[in-house]
């Protein structure tokens, strides 16, 4: 029986250090797990700098866009009065022109 004893006494012995080798490598690998969320964490802090920066600089290129945009509808609006002046005098010139080929000479 002594044997036996023995025999169970090494069982459970080697089974308390196979326990303790995986509980030292779950150990290890949650160390190692807890830097790769560390290191998410770091990683996500910066991109969502980034996409705050992205976005201020967006917001500055939706007002200029917009400042451009009244800006072009202020040249048209030039553009269509030039373009009835021109037709204005282009009335005028025609007038003359008719006037200066029917007069009596």
């Amino acid at each position: 029986m002594s044997e036996n004893n023995e025999a169970i006494l090494q069982a459970i012995q080697s089974g308390f250090a196979n326990n303790e080798r995986q509980f030292t490598d779950l150990v290890a690998s949650n160390s190692r797990l807890e830097n790769k969320v560390d290191n998410i964490g770091s990683r996500l802090a910066t991109l969502e700098a980034e996409v705050a920066e992205i976005k201020t600089k967006l917001a500055k290129i939706d007002n200029r866009m917009h400042t451009v945009d009244l800006r072009l509808n202020e040249v048209d609006s030039r553009l269509i009065d030039f373009s009835d002046d021109i037709r204005g005098l282009q009335t005028q010139q025609n007038r003359v022109s008719e006037y200066l080929f029917n007069r009596p000479q």
